[in-house]
């Protein structure tokens, strides 16, 4: 009799259960339908491209639209049926294939990736396609070893060509699984995992196992033997006039993935209800990643799920997003999993991020959910106490400094009677108040950000801390270089591994870099034998000398790329 009361409580408590989770369901209200087409306005009309828009409650999509247009020139409206690319999004259904693999005994994530892929060069340390997964290898980034081998915007770049960049003996960053460094490159190769473990590309195997078992018509990943269909052009805005554009990046893995808004809200109801996949495996999808020392996997945009989407808490409401963007196509998804509410938008009018449209819509449905925002490291409730320096001291810190890990230049200087922190490469500067001698606060208004001036071993060291992050500048003395001192480093350098060549010349009174079907690259020196270029591939360059201190050649570095070196030619 006691187990039967045992039994009868549970199966209460289970109903009870049910009918909470039924009870969050959200439903349109009166009068938030127009709301949202609202939001929209701007793109609802005949003459400009625009955006598809889906809200999924439970297993019912609640509002299902499109505004604007898929192709100017034909006049043809988008619909929730219209297909565009996803960029980086492509990276949440490449894990679902390898979570599904793993689901079925065919892989596990703890397999070192050489024993899927034969031809990649073993190395000491061992990388796992959980390494992969959670963006710790420390391999290179294959978008920043795309665009050092030459390739151009309108030049077709496919998985193979991923593939093989990616393959190369390549230094790595740092040490697998001990630091998160979002990049496309482990997408790219579990693409090719994918296809060697199933003899499938990474398109047929998702047709077969799942986008038809769903009955997703409108969707499939672009690769080296599939058409590419998307019906959505890409455009972007040049002088007030829209220009569509044409997007060859075709690395299926990583960003080339193909499908509509109806589509759309098919996958998310799978990833609520699964009929493909076990339960289990979906909540896997959702769980936060770890990497080797225990840290969570994640940056400022949220804690990293497996199914390579950011997870954090949007007023109280725990948010799990992503967003993706390629060549005029932007998108985003942002799901609330305790109201069981899925919100979608794709577009093709050449947004880079298009996320404020779908927070919007949350605002609209969730706005009496949503509790106030929580103002904590604000400037407001964290207001420090401030001092006046003598100029000395404020001159202490004007100068030059460089991140050796991330490759990254900053400024201090006073403009103004005020001590700035400038960013070169973003454009971008912020005023600093001394709150201490040797202690800054800059005035953000969103964050509470200090920068601290030591000298650590006769070198003088800032340390920005920004929350519990803490990023190192090195003070130095810029180097000048006259012409006449540049042309030393004028010449043709050539990488065996990217089969590429760079032609460095002095052009007044600068050094650039030249190659064919590129735009120029201005490199400025700041340190001996150093210098930082104009574009993030060519981000930061270390001359090599040979004992007669002749050049040797340089190695090019970011925080993603290490060490690629280009050889100096003797063309004589």
């Amino acid at each position: 009799m006691k187990n039967l009361m045992q039994l009868l409580t549970i199966i209460l408590l289970l109903m009870q259960s049910v009918t909470s989770v039924k009870a969050q369901q959200i439903q349109l209200k009166t009068g938030q339908e127009q709301e949202i087409d609202a939001l929209f306005k701007a793109w609802n009309k005949d003459d400009s491209p625009g955006v598809s828009v889906g809200v999924l409650s439970g297993n019912t999509p609640i509002y299902l639209k499109g505004f604007g247009q898929e192709k100017l020139a034909c006049n043809s409206a988008i619909t929730p049926n219209s297909t565009f690319r996803l960029g980086g999004m492509a990276q949440h259904f490449t894990a679902f294939a390898i979570l599904l693999l793993a689901e079925n005994k065919q892989l596990s994530l703890n397999d070192d990736i050489c024993k899927h892929l034969p031809d990649f060069p073993k190395r000491e340390q061992q990388i796992t396609i959980q390494h992969l997964l959670t963006h710790s290898s420390g391999l290179p980034s294959y978008w920043s070893l795309k665009e050092l081998a030459g390739y151009g915007a309108a030049d077709n770049f496919s998985s193979k060509e991923s593939y093989d960049i990616l393959k190369q003996h390549w230094e790595l960053n740092h040490t697998s699984g001990q630091k998160y460094v979002f990049k496309g490159t482990g997408a790219a190769l579990l693409a090719q995992i994918i296809q060697n473990i199933t003899g499938q590309t990474l398109n047929d195997y998702m047709q077969q196992q799942v986008f038809k078992p769903l009955s997703m018509n409108n969707s499939f990943f672009i690769d080296d033997k599939t058409a590419i269909s998307q019906t959505a052009e890409a455009h972007t805005k040049i002088e007030e006039q829209f220009v569509t554009r044409t997007v060859n990046h075709n690395a299926a893995g990583a960003a080339a993935y193909v499908t509509s808004m109806s589509d759309m809200m098919k996958w998310y109801k799978n990833i609520q209800n699964p009929r493909v996949g076990s339960k289990k495996m979906m909540q896997q999808l959702d769980a936060v990643m770890k990497l080797s020392n225990g840290t969570e996997a994640g940056n400022y945009n949220g804690k990293m799920t497996y199914g390579q989407q950011f997870m954090h808490l949007e007023k109280g409401i725990n948010k799990i997003w992503d967003y993706g963007a390629l060549g005029g196509y932007a998108s985003s998804v942002f799901r609330f999993p305790a109201y069981n509410l899925t919100i979608a938008v794709f577009s093709n009018t050449g947004m880079t991020y298009n996320g404020f449209l779908g927070m919007g819509i949350a605002e609209i449905l969730l706005k009496d959910k949503f509790q106030e925002e929580e103002k904590t490291n604000t400037v407001s409730n964290t207001k420090p106490s401030y001092i006046k320096l003598s100029e000395k001291e404020i001159n202490a810190f004007v100068g030059n400094y460089f991140d050796n890990t991330t490759y990254t230049q900053r400024l201090i200087a006073v403009k103004n009677d005020t001590l700035r922190y400038i960013r070169p490469n973003y454009d971008t500067e912020s005023a600093l108040v001394p709150i201490s001698s040797n202690t800054l606060h800059m005035l953000e208004p969103h964050q509470y950000i200090t920068a601290q001036l030591e000298t650590v071993k006769d070198k003088k060291m800032l340390t920005l801390k920004v929350g519990e992050e803490s990023y190192v500048y090195e003070k130095y003395q810029k180097v000048d270089y006259s012409a006449k001192q540049l042309s030393q480093f004028e010449g043709l350098y050539y990488c065996q591994e990217l089969n590429t060549m760079f032609e460095l010349v002095v052009e007044d009174g600068a050094l650039t870099a030249k190659r064919p079907k590129s735009k120029n690259i201005a490199l400025n020196a700041f340190q001996k034998d150093r210098f930082l270029g104009s574009t993030e591939a060519l981000k930061h360059l270390q001359f090599n000398r040979h004992k007669t201190r002749m050049i040797k050649g340089f190695t090019v570095s970011s925080d993603i790329v290490k060490k690629v070196y280009f050889k100096k030619l003797d063309v004589r």
